[in-house]
C-alpha cells in the first residue's frame, strides 16, 4: 500500500507534458540500455576472447617457450655434464650454469603466472603446478652446482640434472600442456559463442521487457491521466445533480491534478456560495416570511384601524387645505349628518363654538410642532341643528397623499360632563335623599359660625333621628326604609327655609341648620311643625304606616362655638328626647352630657352582661278568671349589675335594641325560661304555659325557628307549653313575612301572642290570617277602665273580636278590683298584673305555683 501511494504520489508530482513523454522516453532508454548492454556485451565478449585468446596464446607461447627453454637448457646441461666426465670443469659449468639459471628464473615467473589464472581446470593446474616444481628443484640443482663451481670445486653431477629422466618427464609435462592448452583454447572459444548466443538472447529478452516497461508506464500514466479525468466528471455529473458534497479525486500536482484542485476548489466555493445563498435564502424567505406577517399584520391593522374608525363611537374627521375630507360614521352621529356630504368641505372652525376658537386653534399650532404630542383639549361644538355639546378635542399634524393634514379627533363629554357635576353633588350630597352632606353640612355650619360671630346673632343645630326606624327597616325591607328616609326627607325640606340647610348625616340621622332671625319662639313653631309632618301616616309597599321622630338642638354660641361641639351637643339633646319617650324635642343642657356617658356606659357594659351571666329572669303570674289558676306566666328580663344593682328593663331594652344586642339576650331568654318551665315540671308543679317576648329584630332572622326548636329539645318542654310574644306594631310590619313565621310556630305546636294589642297598627284581614292563639289588652286601655268611656269600649271590642276569632284575651297591668271586675264583666280569659302578683324569682313564683295548686278556687273567679 505504501509502495502503491509512494508511486501514486511520483506520479502525481510529474506534470501532465513529463507524464505523456515518459512511455516514449522510457521506451527509447530501454532501447538505449538495450543497445548499450548489447555493445559492452559484444565488447566483452570480445574482450574476454581476446583476452582468453591472449592468455591461451601466452600459455601456449609460456609452454612453448618453457619447452624450447627445457629443451635448450638439456642441451646445457648435456654440455656441462657429459656423462663421460665426473667431475666437469667449474669455469665452464658457471657459464653454461649462469645462463641457465637465467632462462630457469625466466620461466618461473611464467609458470607462476600461469598457475594462478582462474579458468583453468584441476588438471591444468596440477600440471602447471607439477611443471613449476620441476623448474623450480632445476633452478635449485642449478644454483647448487654453480655455487659448486664458485669454489673451484669439482661439481658432482646431481641426479636431478640428469637429462635422460628429469628432461624427459619436463618434456612430457610440456608436451602435455600444450596439447591441453590447445584443448582450453577451443573449449574457450566455444564457451565464448555460446555466451554470444546467450547474451543475444538476455538481449532480445531485455528488448522485449523495455517494451513492457514502456507499455506499462503508458497504461499507468494513462490510467492515472483518466482516473483524475474520470473523478472531475463524475464530481461534475453531481454537481450538475445539485450533489455538492462530491468532490474530484486529487491523484497528483500534474496539471490534471492540479485541475481536479481547481475543480474541487471551484466546487468548495460554489458550496461555500450556496451555503451562502441558502442562508441567504432563509433569510430572505424568514424575511419574506415576516415581511408577508408584517404586511398581513399591517394589513389588518389597517383593516382594523378603518373598523376602529368606523365603529368609533367619537367623531373622526380628516383637515387638508382648511376643507373637512374625510369623517367617519361617528362624525355623523355626534354632529347629527345625515350623509358625509353634510360635513365634507366644510371647515373645523365652523363646527366650534365661537368660545372654544381659540382653544382650538392653540391646539392646531401646538399639533404642528415638531415631535409634539397630541394633547387633548375641552370645548364646545355646535351640531347641525345649532345645539350645543361638551367635546374633548384631540387634533395632530401628519402627511396625507404628500400634504399636510390635521387629523382631528372629536370625544362627546357631555355626559362625563354631567357625571362630572353628579360626582360634586354626591361628594357633598347625599346619594339616596339628595341632601347635603356631612361635608357640606360641616363647610355651611363653620361658615354659618363666622357670619353669626361677625353679626351676632344665633344660630340652631337641630338634630333629628326617626323612631324605631331599624323595626321598619328590618320587617318591611331596606327598600321600604329607603322609600320611607326619603319621604321623611322631602317632608322635612317642606318645613324649613330656602336659606336654612336640611342634612342627612347617614342612617336616619338629619341634620337642621337654622341661620340668622331665628328666636326660641320660632325655632318652637318649626320643630312641631317638622313633628307633625313626620308623623302623618305614609303608604310603603301598599301599607299605611306612621312614623314619629325625636329632635335634640343645641345654639351657638351658648351651647358651643365651633361645629363638631354644637353637633355633639344637638346629637346628646336627642338622645335625651329618646329617653323621655321619643316624639318630642329637648334643646341641650349641660346635665345631659351625664345621661348619654350614663347610656354609653350602659351600652359598654350591656356588651359584657351576658358573657358574665348577669341577666336574669322574673316570671309575672297570668290568672284564668274562669277556674281562678294559675296558667302561665311571662318571663320579664332583668338585669342584675354588680355596681347598679337591679336595672329596669326601661333603661337597657332600648339600648339593646339599637345596638342589636337583643338578639343574643332574647335568644338567651328563651333557652333559660324553657329550662326554668321544665324544672318546675320537674319539681311535680302542674304544667303550665311560659311566655316569652320576641323583638323586631328577632322575628325578621331566619334562625329563630331552629333557635326555638333547639331550646325545648334541650330542655325537654313540650312546644305547647311554650307561648311567644309579639307586639302588635312588629307583626304588622310585614304582615305576610309573619304569617309564614307564626304559621311555621303552629307547625311545631307553640303557641303565640299579639302584645300589647290596640296600641299600635291594626289590620283585622291580617289578623284574622295570623295563626295566633291569644291577645293580650296593653294596660294603657287597662288603667282607664272607670275613668274613660272610651277606653272600656275599645277593650269591649277587642274582647268581642277576639271571641269571633276564637282567640284567648289577656289582660295586661290589672291593678284594682274595679279593673278586674269590669274585665270579668266583659267576657276577659285572664288576667295579669299587680292586683295577684308582681314579677317574681323563680324560687317565689315556684312557692306560688305550689300555693296555687293547693287551692282550686278563688275570691275573684266569675259567677
Amino acid at each position: 500500500m505504501s509502495r502503491h501511494a509512494s508511486r501514486r504520489s511520483l506520479l502525481g508530482r510529474l506534470s501532465l507534458g513529463t507524464k505523456l513523454l515518459l512511455a516514449p522516453a522510457v521506451g527509447m532508454l530501454c532501447l538505449f540500455i538495450v543497445a548499450g548492454a548489447a555493445y559492452l556485451g559484444l565488447t566483452q565478449q570480445q574482450y574476454t576472447m581476446s583476452k582468453i585468446s591472449d592468455v591461451r596464446f601466452a600459455h601456449l607461447q609460456l609452454t612453448m617457450e618453457a619447452n624450447t627453454f627445457l629443451q635448450e637448457a638439456q642441451l646445457g646441461l648435456a654440455a656441462m655434464f657429459s656423462t663421460d666426465q665426473e667431475v666437469n670443469d667449474p669455469a665452464v659449468i658457471k657459464a653454461s650454469g649462469d645462463e641457465l639459471l637465467s632462462k630457469i628464473q625466466s620461466a618461473v615467473p611464467t609458470l607462476d603466472f600461469l598457475s594462478k589464472q582462474q579458468d583453468l581446470d584441476p588438471l591444468e593446474r596440477k600440471t602447471i603446478n607439477a611443471t613449476l616444481e620441476s623448474v623450480r628443484r632445476y633452478g635449485a640443482a642449478v644454483e647448487e652446482a654453480l655455487a659448486a663451481a664458485a669454489r673451484r670445486e669439482r661439481v658432482p653431477v646431481s641426479p636431478t640434472l640428469k637429462p635422460d629422466s628429469a628432461f624427459e618427464l619436463l618434456s612430457w609435462n610440456l608436451a602435455t600442456l600444450v596439447s591441453i592448452e590447445r584443448k582450453l583454447t577451443t573449449l574457450a572459444f566455444a564457451e565464448s559463442a555460446r555466451r554470444s548466443r546467450q547474451l543475444a538472447l538476455a538481449l532480445g529478452l531485455m528488448l522485449l521487457l523495455s517494451l513492457g516497461a514502456a507499455v506499462l508506464v503508458t497504461a499507468v500514466v494513462t490510467r492515472h491521466i483518466r482516473a483524475t479525468v474520470e473523478a472531475i466528471r463524475e464530481a461534475a455529473s453531481a454537481l450538475a445533480s445539485g450533489d455538492l458534497s462530491r468532490r474530484a479525486t486529487v491523484h497528483g500536482d500534474d496539471e490534471v491534478g492540479q485541475t481536479a484542485q481547481a475543480f474541487n476548489f471551484l466546487v468548495n466555493e460554489l458550496s461555500e456560495k450556496v451555503s451562502q445563498l441558502q442562508v441567504i435564502n432563509r433569510q430572505l424567505g424568514a424575511e419574506m416570511i415576516e415581511r408577508e406577517a408584517v404586511e398581513r399584520t399591517l394589513r389588518e391593522s389597517e383593516e382594523r384601524y378603518r373598523q376602529l374608525i368606523e365603529i368609533s363611537p367619537d367623531a373622526i374627521m380628516i383637515e387638508r387645505a382648511g376643507k373637512i375630507t374625510f369623517v367617519n360614521r361617528g362624525a355623523l352621529r355626534l354632529f347629527g349628518a345625515a350623509s358625509q356630504e353634510a360635513l365634507l368641505g366644510l371647515s373645523l372652525f365652523e363646527l366650534v363654538s365661537e368660545e372654544s376658537r381659540e382653544l382650538v386653534k392653540t391646539s392646531v399650532r401646538q399639533a404642528s410642532l415638531a415631535h409634539a404630542e397630541p394633547h387633548p383639549v375641552e370645548g364646545m361644538m355646535t351640531r347641525l341643528d345649532n345645539s350645543k355639546i361638551d367635546v374633548e378635542i384631540t387634533q395632530s399634524v401628519y402627511q396625507y397623499g404628500g400634504e399636510a393634514a390635521i387629523q382631528t379627533i372629536v370625544h362627546d363629554i357631555t355626559r362625563h360632563k354631567h357625571h362630572e357635576e353628579q360626582l360634586r353633588k354626591l361628594a357633598l350630597h347625599d346619594a339616596l335623599t339628595g341632601l347635603p352632606n356631612r361635608i357640606l353640612l360641616m363647610d355651611r355650619l363653620d361658615h354659618a359660625i363666622v357670619q353669626a360671630e361677625r353679626h351676632q346673632y344665633p344660630i340652631f343645630v337641630l338634630f333629628i333621628d326617626i323612631d324605631r326606624f331599624k323595626l321598619i327597616n328590618d320587617s318591611l325591607g331596606h327598600d321600604a326604609g329607603d322609600d320611607l328616609l326619603k319621604a321623611v326627607a322631602a317632608r322635612m325640606a317642606l318645613c324649613v327655609r330656602t336659606g336654612d340647610t336640611l342634612a342627612r348625616l347617614g342612617g336616619d340621622e338629619f341634620v337642621v341648620l337654622l341661620g340668622d332671625a331665628f328666636t326660641e319662639e320660632v325655632l318652637e313653631q318649626l320643630v312641631r311643625r317638622i313633628l307633625a309632618t313626620v308623623a302623618e301616616p305614609m303608604v310603603l309597599k301598599q301599607r299605611e304606616v306612621s312614623v314619629t321622630c325625636s329632635i335634640g338642638y343645641s345654639a351657638y354660641p351658648d351651647d358651643g362655638k365651633d361645629a363638631i361641639t354644637l353637633l355633639k351637643h344637638a346629637d346628646t339633646a336627642m338622645y335625651r328626647a329618646k329617653t323621655e319617650g321619643r316624639n318630642n324635642i329637648q334643646r341641650y343642657a349641660s346635665e345631659m352630657y351625664n345621661r348619654v356617658n350614663e347610656r354609653l356606659g350602659i351600652e359598654v357594659q350591656l356588651r359584657r352582661a351576658l358573657e358574665r351571666g348577669e341577666f336574669l329572669l322574673h316570671y309575672q303570674p297570668q290568672v284564668d278568671l274562669r277556674s281562678g289558676r294559675i296558667t302561665g306566666v311571662e318571663a320579664l328580663l332583668r338585669w342584675q349589675h354588680p355596681e347598679l344593682g337591679l336595672v329596669p328593663p326601661l333603661r337597657f331594652i332600648a339600648v339593646a335594641e339599637d345596638t342589636r344586642m337583643i338578639v343574643p339576650i332574647g335568644e338567651w331568654v328563651i333557652r333559660t325560661a324553657c329550662r326554668q318551665a321544665r324544672a318546675w315540671q320537674d319539681a311535680g308543679l302542674a304544667p303550665i304555659t311560659m311566655s316569652v317576648n320576641l323583638s323586631g329584630q328577632q322575628l325578621v332572622r331566619p334562625e329563630l325557628i331552629g333557635e326555638v326548636e333547639s331550646a325545648l329539645r334541650e330542655a325537654g318542654l313540650a312546644p305547647e307549653r311554650l307561648e311567644l310574644e309579639l307586639t302588635e306594631t312588629v307583626s304588622m310590619s310585614n304582615p305576610q313575612r309573619t304569617v309564614d313565621i307564626l304559621q311555621k310556630f303552629r307547625e311545631i305546636g307553640v303557641k303565640v301572642a299579639i302584645d300589647d294589642f290596640g296600641t299600635g297598627y291594626s289590620n283585622l284581614a291580617y289578623l284574622k290570617l295570623f295563626p295566633i292563639q291569644t291577645l293580650k289588652l296593653d294596660r294603657s286601655f287597662i288603667c282607664e277602665v272607670g275613668k274613660d268611656s272610651a277606653s272600656m269600649v275599645i277593650i269591649q271590642g277587642i274582647i268581642g273580636i277576639a271571641r269571633g276569632l276564637q282567640l284567648k284575651v289577656v289582660a295586661e297591668g290589672v291593678e284594682e278590683q274595679e279593673q278586674l271586675d269590669t274585665l270579668v264583666s266583659y267576657g276577659c280569659d285572664a288576667i295579669q298584673g299587680y292586683y295577684f302578683s308582681r314579677p317574681l324569682p323563680h324560687e317565689q313564683c315556684a312557692a306560688l305555683l305550689l300555693q296555687d295548686s293547693a287551692r282550686r278556687d278563688s275570691h275573684f273567679i266569675r259567677a
